[in-house]
């Protein structure tokens, strides 16, 4: 999983679609819907006429989804961020599915989404489309039901693994095994009066980032929040934090490093049980560069234009392989590709369809 820290709101997702990925007039049998090429001025209709229903009019227009997520039985969601004419109006969607692919559920708005999606035993926790903000996340069953009545605590509770934080400045913890959200610990108060950069594991152990892009200060607890360890990080010369971003799966948290052209070249790393902080740095695959997510003990790092990508190596970055697929995402420790239709591998090269049935038409 892969956290945002957009200055306003917080947003994970890929850049804001404007039309659909462009695959020529020979579109596959089995193809999502969103390989057919809309131009602008369909896109912009449906992001300005945009409601409650229009989930699949959007899926349609808007390009591959920012987000997919799954449920340890095989339900599925996707999730989109959508922009119109000149960016200036922006719509948003999920679609859920059952583990058979049957549709289940939809929800759009005429807003973006503030957060990617995360799922868990039994269903999804979805900021939005129509929250506004990460701090009003709401379920969403297997069943693709919004489930809106939730137990909310009034304080923060110690963190346990298997818990849930959406967006990237901490903000309200949900625990499935218990059904109730409750505030995340917090390390200490940011000096300049905002919410620092924060991420939650699948372990339990949050992480958040204090400091500047070049001296940056993580703090990092893996009891829960109870106790709280603050290392300043010493980076290599002409590299910064991606202080937009946090990038996190089962029981790893990985800050980007970037370089003078704001590329992807480095990593800072901890996994649950290891004591210190690693500082990696390389060349980056190729221009434009920029880590979309954990698979196993690689990182993925993709081009903006979603054309193909490369898993890295943790442990040895000159261990690479090429990923030829489209608009590649990571989710859940795996990898997914989003077009001519949804698949998903633990490798990058062994490669099954993600069962999704969108209705004819």
């Amino acid at each position: 999983m892969s956290v945002q820290l957009a200055p306003a709101l917080l947003v994970l997702l890929l850049p804001l679609s404007a039309s659909a990925c462009d695959t020529g007039s020979d579109v596959p049998a089995g193809a999502a819907p969103w390989v057919q090429k809309a131009d602008q001025d369909e896109v912009t209709d449906v992001v300005d006429g945009i409601g409650e229903d229009d989930a699949l009019a959007l899926a349609k227009v808007g390009g591959p989804p920012e987000s997919i997520v799954r449920t340890p039985s095989g339900a599925t969601l996707l999730a989109w961020s959508v922009a119109g004419m000149e960016g200036e109006r922006t719509a948003s969607a999920w679609i859920a599915f059952a583990p058979d692919g049957t549709l289940t559920g939809s929800q759009s708005a005429g807003t973006f989404l503030p957060a990617p999606p995360a799922a868990y035993d039994g269903g999804f926790l979805v900021a939005g489309p129509d929250a506004g903000d990460f701090a009003n996340p709401r379920l969403v069953s297997e069943d693709g039901e919004v489930i809106t009545r939730t137990p909310t605590l009034g304080h923060p509770r110690r963190v346990l693994a298997g818990d849930l934080v959406l967006g990237g400045h901490g903000g309200l913890a949900y625990r499935p095994t218990e059904h109730t959200f409750a505030p995340l610990p917090v390390a200490e108060e940011d000096p300049l009066g905002g919410m620092m950069p924060t991420a939650l594991d699948g372990s339990g152990a949050i992480t958040s980032i204090s400091g500047t892009v070049r001296k940056p200060v993580l703090l990092h607890s893996t009891d829960g929040g109870t106790t709280w360890e603050r290392k300043a990080i010493e980076l290599p010369p002409g590299l910064d934090i991606d202080a937009a971003r946090l990038v996190v799966d089962q029981d790893r948290t990985l800050v980007p490093l970037v370089d003078e052209k704001q590329q992807t070249a480095g990593w800072i790393t901890r996994s649950a049980g290891e004591k210190m902080w690693t500082v990696t740095s390389f060349d980056p695959p190729f221009e434009d560069a920029w880590i979309l997510g954990l698979v196993g003990d690689r990182v993925l790092i993709a081009p903006f234009d979603g054309d193909g990508g490369t898993l890295v190596s943790l442990a040895d970055t000159d261990d690479r392989s090429e990923v030829d697929r489209n608009e590649l995402r990571a989710s859940g420790g795996r990898l997914y590709s989003m077009s001519p239709k949804v698949t998903e591998s633990a490798d990058g090269r062994t490669w099954t369809d993600v069962p999704l049935r969108f209705p004819e038409g």
